[in-house]
């Protein structure tokens, strides 16, 4: 059964994973690059620059998104059988994932070795799916909102 499958439990665990490992990016460039705060802002081709606005990016967005997920999960997974109408929480969980796919793509296209001035195809893709299943979610809630316990 489809509330057996709570999709974005293991959405928001990848994403928050994501978080950790961008950070530690940006620390171990800052090390390499013996710049403890900061970054090499006027060099938009600096792997540092690179580094730090993948990592601010992710979290800009992300804590909002997990939490839009862990709450529509809670509402389905405790919803009284029949409360919940499949068709739509298979669109949700469509936009989790797809919300972890458009995250993978803006941090390849903040990390590739074209320049932050230029941007990539990854890049533009990887903002369209924020925005647009991030809205999917937010809108989600109105819809899970209705489930009883």
């Amino acid at each position: 059964m489809i509330q057996d499958k709570p999709v974005g439990i293991y959405a928001s665990a990848l994403l928050a994973g994501a978080n950790f490992v961008l950070g530690s990016v940006v620390s171990s460039r800052r090390m390499s690059s013996r710049k403890s705060i900061g970054c090499d802002e006027n060099d938009p081709n600096s792997a540092l620059t690179k580094a730090v606005r993948a990592h601010a990016n992710h979290a800009e967005y992300t804590p909002t998104i997990i939490a839009l997920m862990l709450f529509i999960e809670s509402k389905a997974m405790y919803a009284p059988q029949g409360s919940v109408d499949i068709n739509v929480l298979h669109w949700l969980r469509f936009g989790m994932i797809g919300y972890v796919l458009g995250r993978i793509s803006i941090t390849c296209g903040l990390m590739s070795k074209n320049s932050l001035n230029q941007v990539s195809p990854f890049r533009r893709l990887g903002a369209m799916m924020n925005y647009l299943f991030g809205i999917l979610l937010a809108g989600g809630i109105i819809y899970v909102q209705n489930f009883s316990y």
